[in-house]
């Protein structure tokens, strides 16, 4: 499509048995350590990406159950919503370079529909739950 070319697609990069994928349907990175989905959404990898993995893994099995009520606490009320259909999806690596932050994603069942919320981790806590669609 002149005059617009897409960028290549960035090869995958592996480090220590991990391999990180760039998706360009969503235009991010995607990798999984120890059985969690990570994002990072920079086109240009940051090799980083693969230890504050390995860091933020454990604090999200930790903290699961707490994520997961966080999640549907934000979310209680909305008519028709089976908050207990609740999933981690992924976390967000994207803003943990430079804030500390690592967005967990959480969505539920059909019956949720577009809306998800992004449960926030900073230094192995809870900050923010915030729901949206």
């Amino acid at each position: 499509m002149w005059p617009f070319k897409k960028l290549p697609l960035p090869d995958p990069v592996t480090v220590g048995g991990v391999t990180a994928n760039f998706s360009r349907q969503v235009e991010q990175w995607e990798l999984t350590v120890e059985g969690i989905d990570f994002t990072y959404g920079h086109r240009e990898l940051d090799v980083g990406v693969f230890a504050w993995a390995g860091s933020v893994a454990p604090i999200v099995q930790q903290l699961k159950d707490q994520i997961l009520m966080a999640a549907r606490d934000s979310v209680s009320g909305w008519d028709g919503l089976r908050t207990e259909a609740a999933e981690i999806l992924s976390v967000d690596l994207s803003e943990y370079s430079s804030m500390g932050y690592a967005g967990v994603d959480v969505a539920g069942d059909d019956s949720w529909g577009d809306p998800g919320v992004t449960v926030t981790l900073k230094d192995g806590q809870i900050i923010a739950a915030d729901a949206g669609d």
